[in-house]
């Protein structure tokens, strides 16, 4: 019996290596870490997953429907996939997946500003919600942290 729950345990761990996605590498000698959650309803709902996309012209034009981009914003999945997940910068960021309670970090990055994507999704009633936690951030000293919670009662 110890062994086929080793088995499975090793079978998870092996998958969940296989589903980070690295769509492009990024290289430099700083840091980011943090945290990303959505409080709605009374509950704390840590992201699943965190991307990072470079500043640039093209990448503010796709993010101009969120409105003033210094604060921290939700965005429902919805208006997210309309206006940026198709698109050629969405394509070139860097992703990895958080711990379940939000946590991330990101290793060897240049200094630049970065749009900090946080995906969070959950279950209600049967029904699948979620949404993106946005921020705009800059990365110029050896270790950022950052901490991204929004509360949202109507998400």
């Amino acid at each position: 019996m110890q062994f086929y729950k080793l088995g499975a345990i090793f079978s998870l761990i092996i998958a969940s290596a296989c589903t980070q996605t690295y769509q492009r590498t990024l290289t430099g000698p700083l840091i980011v870490s943090g945290h990303a959650n959505l409080i709605t309803d009374g509950y704390s709902r840590g992201c699943e997953n965190v991307s990072l996309l470079p500043v640039t012209p093209a990448v503010e034009k796709l993010f101009q429907f969120s409105g003033d981009r210094l604060n921290d914003y939700f965005i429902d999945r919805v208006s997210f996939y309309r206006a940026i997940r198709g698109s050629e910068a969405w394509k070139s960021r860097q992703q990895i997946p958080c711990v379940g309670n939000g946590a991330f970090s990101f290793e060897k990055l240049p200094a630049a500003q970065y749009f900090l994507v946080a995906e969070v999704t959950w279950s209600m009633r049967w029904a699948q919600h979620g949404g993106y936690l946005l921020r705009k951030i800059s990365i110029s000293k050896d270790t950022n942290d950052v901490y991204l919670s929004i509360v949202n009662n109507h998400a």
